[in-house]
Protein backbone atom coordinates (compact mmCIF):
# COMPACT_ATOMS: atom_id res chain seq x y z
CA UNK A 1 0.00 0.00 0.00
CA UNK A 2 1.06 3.38 -0.64
CA UNK A 3 0.59 6.31 1.54
CA UNK A 4 -0.66 9.71 1.19
CA UNK A 5 2.92 10.99 1.07
CA UNK A 6 4.01 8.90 -1.50
CA UNK A 7 1.05 9.57 -3.84
CA UNK A 8 1.71 13.24 -3.43
CA UNK A 9 5.18 13.03 -4.65
CA UNK A 10 3.87 10.82 -7.49
CA UNK A 11 1.37 13.59 -8.70
CA UNK A 12 3.91 16.45 -8.41
CA UNK A 13 6.49 14.11 -10.60
CA UNK A 14 3.76 13.22 -12.83
CA UNK A 15 2.86 17.33 -13.23
CA UNK A 16 6.47 18.04 -13.43
CA UNK A 17 7.10 15.60 -16.48
CA UNK A 18 3.89 16.34 -18.12
CA UNK A 19 4.87 20.62 -17.83
CA UNK A 20 8.09 19.84 -18.97
CA UNK A 21 6.88 17.34 -22.16
CA UNK A 22 4.49 20.33 -23.13
CA UNK A 23 7.45 23.03 -22.42
CA UNK A 24 9.68 20.76 -24.93
CA UNK A 25 6.85 20.21 -27.44
CA UNK A 26 5.97 23.90 -27.28
CA UNK A 27 9.63 24.63 -27.63
CA UNK A 28 9.85 22.54 -30.92
CA UNK A 29 6.70 23.98 -32.68
CA UNK A 30 8.41 27.77 -31.91
CA UNK A 31 11.97 26.59 -33.04
CA UNK A 32 10.41 24.90 -36.44
CA UNK A 33 7.58 28.25 -37.33
CA UNK A 34 10.96 30.29 -36.70
CA UNK A 35 13.04 28.56 -39.21
CA UNK A 36 10.63 28.49 -41.64
CA UNK A 37 9.98 32.49 -40.96
CA UNK A 38 13.86 33.08 -40.64
CA UNK A 39 15.31 30.95 -43.27
CA UNK A 40 13.65 31.81 -46.33
CA UNK A 41 14.39 35.59 -45.07
CA UNK A 42 17.81 35.09 -45.20
CA UNK A 43 17.32 34.02 -48.99
CA UNK A 44 15.34 37.14 -49.57
CA UNK A 45 18.01 39.07 -47.76
CA UNK A 46 20.55 37.45 -49.63
CA UNK A 47 19.70 38.29 -53.06
CA UNK A 48 17.96 41.71 -52.07
CA UNK A 49 20.64 43.49 -50.03
CA UNK A 50 24.10 43.31 -51.85
CA UNK A 51 24.79 46.59 -49.76
CA UNK A 52 24.68 45.09 -46.08
CA UNK A 53 25.91 41.35 -47.55
CA UNK A 54 28.64 42.64 -49.50
CA UNK A 55 29.84 44.89 -46.69
CA UNK A 56 30.23 41.95 -44.57
CA UNK A 57 31.40 39.67 -47.15
CA UNK A 58 34.39 42.22 -47.61
CA UNK A 59 34.84 42.94 -44.12
CA UNK A 60 34.82 38.96 -43.36
CA UNK A 61 37.55 38.84 -45.87
CA UNK A 62 39.53 41.41 -44.69
CA UNK A 63 40.12 39.38 -41.22
CA UNK A 64 40.41 36.25 -42.80
CA UNK A 65 43.12 37.91 -45.24
CA UNK A 66 44.84 39.73 -41.73
CA UNK A 67 44.75 36.61 -39.67
CA UNK A 68 46.00 34.72 -42.59
CA UNK A 69 49.05 37.03 -43.24
CA UNK A 70 49.30 37.37 -39.51
CA UNK A 71 49.67 34.06 -39.03
CA UNK A 72 52.51 33.82 -41.94
CA UNK A 73 50.35 32.81 -45.07
CA UNK A 74 50.98 35.07 -47.58
CA UNK A 75 47.05 36.17 -48.57
CA UNK A 76 45.86 38.95 -50.72
CA UNK A 77 42.32 40.57 -50.53
CA UNK A 78 40.75 42.15 -53.06
CA UNK A 79 36.80 42.64 -52.18
CA UNK A 80 35.35 39.51 -51.71
CA UNK A 81 38.28 37.63 -53.38
CA UNK A 82 40.88 35.74 -50.99
CA UNK A 83 44.30 34.37 -52.88
CA UNK A 84 46.75 32.27 -50.94
CA UNK A 85 49.39 30.69 -53.40
CA UNK A 86 47.90 28.38 -55.77
CA UNK A 87 44.89 28.96 -54.06
CA UNK A 88 42.06 31.11 -54.04
CA UNK A 89 38.02 31.57 -52.85
CA UNK A 90 35.39 34.32 -52.91
CA UNK A 91 33.80 35.05 -49.32
CA UNK A 92 29.73 34.25 -49.74
CA UNK A 93 27.34 35.38 -47.19
CA UNK A 94 27.11 31.66 -46.03
CA UNK A 95 31.05 32.46 -44.90
CA UNK A 96 29.97 35.24 -42.38
CA UNK A 97 28.15 32.54 -40.20
CA UNK A 98 24.71 34.00 -40.96
CA UNK A 99 23.08 31.11 -41.45
CA UNK A 100 24.45 29.44 -38.29
CA UNK A 101 23.24 32.77 -36.51
CA UNK A 102 19.46 32.46 -37.97
CA UNK A 103 19.41 28.60 -36.67
CA UNK A 104 20.61 30.05 -32.51
CA UNK A 105 18.11 32.93 -32.88
CA UNK A 106 15.43 30.60 -33.36
CA UNK A 107 16.69 28.44 -30.70
CA UNK A 108 16.81 31.35 -28.54
CA UNK A 109 13.60 32.74 -29.01
CA UNK A 110 11.67 29.80 -28.88
CA UNK A 111 13.74 29.01 -25.79
CA UNK A 112 11.30 30.48 -22.66
CA UNK A 113 13.16 33.11 -20.60
CA UNK A 114 13.62 36.50 -20.70
CA UNK A 115 14.29 39.54 -23.36
CA UNK A 116 17.37 40.07 -21.41
CA UNK A 117 18.72 36.74 -21.38
CA UNK A 118 18.26 36.23 -25.42
CA UNK A 119 19.69 39.26 -25.99
CA UNK A 120 22.96 37.68 -23.84
CA UNK A 121 22.52 34.91 -25.93
CA UNK A 122 22.70 36.75 -29.31
CA UNK A 123 25.12 38.64 -28.49
CA UNK A 124 27.15 35.75 -27.20
CA UNK A 125 26.16 33.04 -29.74
CA UNK A 126 26.60 35.55 -32.70
CA UNK A 127 29.94 36.78 -31.80
CA UNK A 128 31.04 32.87 -31.37
CA UNK A 129 29.72 32.00 -34.57
CA UNK A 130 30.83 34.53 -36.57
CA UNK A 131 34.71 34.05 -34.98
CA UNK A 132 34.57 30.63 -35.79
CA UNK A 133 33.51 30.65 -39.47
CA UNK A 134 36.81 33.17 -39.35
CA UNK A 135 38.32 30.13 -38.12
CA UNK A 136 36.77 28.47 -40.73
CA UNK A 137 38.29 30.47 -43.56
CA UNK A 138 41.47 30.31 -42.30
CA UNK A 139 41.60 26.77 -42.06
CA UNK A 140 40.80 25.79 -45.56
CA UNK A 141 42.65 28.76 -46.93
CA UNK A 142 45.69 27.26 -45.13
CA UNK A 143 44.43 23.66 -46.33
CA UNK A 144 44.11 24.74 -50.11
CA UNK A 145 47.41 25.87 -50.44
CA UNK A 146 48.81 22.25 -49.78
CA UNK A 147 45.49 20.62 -51.38
CA UNK A 148 42.27 21.41 -52.69
CA UNK A 149 40.93 18.44 -52.61
CA UNK A 150 41.29 18.51 -48.62
CA UNK A 151 40.09 22.04 -48.31
CA UNK A 152 37.05 20.91 -50.54
CA UNK A 153 36.45 18.00 -48.01
CA UNK A 154 36.95 20.24 -45.13
CA UNK A 155 34.43 22.71 -46.45
CA UNK A 156 31.77 20.63 -47.62
CA UNK A 157 32.09 18.49 -45.52
CA UNK A 158 34.27 18.37 -42.08
CA UNK A 159 33.11 22.16 -41.05
CA UNK A 160 28.72 21.68 -41.96
CA UNK A 161 28.98 18.75 -38.93
CA UNK A 162 31.14 21.42 -36.89
CA UNK A 163 29.13 24.29 -37.60
CA UNK A 164 25.97 22.18 -36.86
CA UNK A 165 27.54 21.08 -33.30
CA UNK A 166 29.05 24.62 -32.61
CA UNK A 167 24.99 26.09 -32.64
CA UNK A 168 23.90 23.35 -30.63
CA UNK A 169 26.78 23.61 -27.99
CA UNK A 170 26.78 27.46 -28.22
CA UNK A 171 22.76 27.08 -27.51
CA UNK A 172 23.22 24.41 -24.47
CA UNK A 173 26.01 26.83 -23.01
CA UNK A 174 23.40 29.66 -23.28
CA UNK A 175 21.00 27.70 -21.26
CA UNK A 176 23.40 26.44 -19.09
CA UNK A 177 25.64 29.20 -17.95
CA UNK A 178 23.06 31.91 -18.43
CA UNK A 179 19.39 31.66 -18.19
CA UNK A 180 19.60 28.57 -15.59
CA UNK A 181 22.78 30.17 -13.70
CA UNK A 182 20.19 33.33 -13.30
CA UNK A 183 17.42 31.37 -12.16
CA UNK A 184 19.94 29.36 -9.73
CA UNK A 185 21.32 32.87 -8.47
CA UNK A 186 17.63 34.28 -7.98
CA UNK A 187 16.73 30.82 -5.89
CA UNK A 188 19.55 31.81 -3.58
CA UNK A 189 18.86 35.30 -2.67
CA UNK A 190 15.21 34.99 -2.47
Amino acid sequence: MRNKKDKGKTDKSRKARNKGEKDLIRFCIVFAVLLVILLPSFSYFVVNSDIIMGTLEKFTARISGFLLNLLQIKTTVNGKHLSSGNYSCVIVAECTGIFEMMILLAGIFAYPTSIRKKLWGILLGCSILYATNIIRIILIVGVGNISFKASELIHLWVWQVINILIVIAVCLFWIEKVVKHERKASLVHS
